[in-house]
């Protein structure tokens, strides 16, 4: 039977709208080595006196890779901006260290100031997102491949999208990106997550082995 002649098919026609609201994401690729795909230039190009809210995702955290995003930490611990910064420490891989100066460049404990680190005792925390508002509310982000590690930065090969709604893209789009990363900071407390809001939390979880108290070996090829 033909499509055209079947009497249970009716056929709708394709609208695409190409108009306000037409998602032009960019790609972002690093294979090439150019450093305009990395996302060292993407935090530079968008960090700046603007930016009223910054979130951040990583599986994998340095805090020799925070030096791009210093300014908005900075602003944020000054005038209280919304910052939340999740963690992963995959396998122990996060040293308490590095939580340490991240919690006080944070200028934590303070009301809108939210750190969470991830463990799971089998499969990893993976993801890679890093979103921004800005004060006349416009949103920008990127998600891809690359952690917020000195490797990630401009180092290793990735591959990402960035959006943002001064180029036209949906602000529904970047405001899931946004709650995906705030819904970790409510209750009740998701499995393998914990909610640094005090110093005294970063040496719990070093006890427990969440958090490395000194570098672990680094196996050859590996690069996060």
């Amino acid at each position: 039977m033909r499509l055209s002649t079947c009497p249970f098919v009716k056929r709708t026609p394709i609208s695409i709208d190409f108009g306000k609201g037409f998602d032009i994401m960019k790609y972002h690729d690093t294979g090439s080595r150019d450093p305009s795909e990395a996302l060292s230039t993407w935090l530079q190009e968008v960090i700046n006196d603007e930016v009223s809210e910054f979130r951040v995702q990583t599986g994998y955290f340095s805090a020799k890779a925070l030096g791009l995003i210093l300014p908005v930490l900075e602003r944020g611990a000054q005038s209280d901006l919304l910052t939340n910064c999740l963690l992963g420490s995959n396998n122990a891989s996060t040293l308490k260290i590095h939580v340490e100066k991240l919690y006080e460049l944070l200028g934590m404990p303070r009301t809108n100031a939210h750190l969470g680190i991830v463990s799971f005792g089998t499969g990893l925390f993976h993801p890679k997102a890093y979103h921004i508002r800005r004060n006349d509310g416009s949103q920008a982000a990127y998600v891809g491949s690359a952690n917020l590690t000195r490797e990630g930065l401009a180092l290793n090969i990735e591959a990402a999208i960035s959006l943002d709604t001064r180029d036209g893209d949906k602000d529904t789009e970047l405001s899931k990106i946004a709650a995906a990363i705030d819904g970790w900071f409510t209750l009740p407390a998701r499995q393998g997550f914990t909610l640094v809001d005090q110093p005294d939390v970063i040496e719990q979880l070093a006890a427990k082995g969440i958090l490395a108290k000194t570098p672990l070996p680094k196996q050859p090829g590996c690069g996060i």
